[in-house]
């Protein structure tokens, strides 16, 4: 920007008008187009433009391997063949490991991590989270909560003893006794 701003400034006729009546017009020019060097000199030293683009393949690449990601559980949930579903996943799995490999040489500091985690937080757990549930009913993963309010607990524990006791004398049978209690593991 520095150095845009500098070059404009310098081939502007308005600027050398400004300061022809200075005696010091030759300095003025000069120390600008001193920043403009430094400023130039500076990007290219640094290769921000470069790092920005491998910043954004990077992205790009973990963009793909999700989305690859995705069409592998959909074969997954239209039951597919076994072998083609497991081929897919080492290939899934290299591409996923060469795109870590790619990203190490694009390091950012803690502040941006915290910056870019930060953004949409709420929206973007919503989404994994729905993504998740999606993702373990295609697999068949039953998720199962341990988190039981101490009410609910003392009920359980009660509805097992008063199964138990009409199992006991006999108005449940051993079968139906097995089945009730299953509920409750």
């Amino acid at each position: 920007m520095i150095s845009v701003i500098g070059t404009a400034l310098i081939a502007s006729n308005a600027f050398t008008e400004l300061l022809s009546d200075s005696h010091y017009k030759t300095l003025y020019v000069s120390v600008i187009s001193l920043l403009v060097g430094l400023s130039t000199a500076t990007l290219g030293f640094l290769g921000l433009e470069k790092q920005i683009v491998h910043h954004r393949m990077v992205g790009n690449l973990y963009v793909e391997v999700a989305r690859k990601t995705r069409h592998l559980i959909n074969k997954v949930a239209a039951n597919s063949d076994e072998k083609t579903i497991e081929d897919e996943f080492k290939k899934l799995l290299i591409d996923y490991f060469n795109v870590n490999h790619e990203s190490e040489s694009c390091p950012t500091s803690k502040s941006d991590l915290d910056k870019s985690i930060g953004l949409n937080r709420s929206k973007r757990d919503s989404i994994k989270s729905q993504i998740n549930k999606s993702d373990d009913e295609i697999l068949g993963i039953v998720e199962q909560s341990l988190h039981y309010s101490l009410c609910h607990l003392i009920a359980n524990n009660i509805k097992k003893k008063v199964a138990a006791l009409f199992r006991k004398i006999g108005l449940l049978s051993q079968k139906d006794y097995e089945l009730y209690i299953k509920q409750f593991s």
